[in-house]
């Protein structure tokens, strides 16, 4: 039996046969790339909407050039800037959704208006962070594009119905849900006007703007609820923490005045 062949000069070795570890690494660098290209189209995203708007923003000069992207890219993570406006819309809610929830908890020893200047301390903080998200919100808050119109309803809606459900703690037992949703709604508007009032201002001016508007918010929250019908006693009153007042997870639901704990 003759020898094999020898391989000849300059002839190439067969490439190694691929391990699930290369694999896996090069998975990761493009999992990295993607995510990067996505936050850098976010960031150049925001600044472009809330200058210029949905309709006045163009793909290529006001996103793709400052971001340093290149077509192909961006429409592997979007189908068009509308899909991205809302991709960061989404984000950025979020953070204010879970700021809420954070800051509302009826813990012992918070009381109602505890919790009302928690929240409006927490709104405003989520605007500062996200300067640029609010005032695309305020500018396409009458937008035709029906899908960015969709998010921004229910977004308004959420909060209406978390601003609801918090209301109804310490509700008069005899207080219909449309009251109480009233209540919230009158809020929400109320809220949103203070924050596009604040975004307006030069921004050496919104650190007491801030302090002075949130003072304000909660005057008013307790001044305007019980004219709505709310117990004026349990808004004003610190020492009794929200957890004894009503208890929101309870079958029977809120109780009223008189079922309410001595202690």
């Amino acid at each position: 039996m003759s020898p094999p062949n020898p391989p000849q000069a300059g002839a190439l070795e067969p490439a190694p046969a691929p391990t699930a570890e290369r694999d896996s690494s090069a998975a990761r660098t493009r999992r990295r790339g993607a995510g990067d290209t996505r936050n850098r189209l976010l960031e150049a995203g925001r600044r472009a909407f809330a200058r210029r708007g949905l309709a006045g923003t163009n793909l290529s000069q006001h996103i793709l050039e400052p971001a340093g992207i290149a077509v192909g890219s961006f429409y592997y993570q979007f189908r068009n800037k509308t899909e991205l406006l809302v991709a960061i819309l989404e984000e950025d809610s979020q953070d204010l959704r879970s700021a809420l929830e954070r800051v509302q908890q009826p813990t012992p020893g918070r009381s109602v208006l505890d919790i009302a200047r928690a929240s409006y301390a927490a709104t405003f903080d989520v605007v500062d962070r996200h300067a640029d998200t609010m005032r695309i919100l305020i500018r396409e808050s009458a937008v035709d594009d029906p899908s960015v119109q969709q998010f921004a309803d229910q977004e308004q809606r959420n909060w209406i119905e978390t601003l609801t459900r918090n209301f109804q703690r310490f509700a008069p037992a005899d207080h219909s849900i449309e009251q109480v949703a009233l209540a919230a709604e009158l809020i929400s508007v109320l809220t949103t006007g203070a924050l596009a009032h604040y975004l307006g201002l030069p921004g050496q001016e919104r650190p007491a703007a801030r302090e002075r508007l949130i003072d304000g918010l909660l005057r008013l929250t307790v001044g305007g609820l019980p004219a709505l019908g709310f117990d004026e006693a349990t808004l004003v009153e610190v020492a009794r923490p929200l957890s004894t007042i009503a208890d929101s997870d309870s079958p029977a639901g809120p109780r009223g005045p008189a079922e309410r704990d001595p202690t």
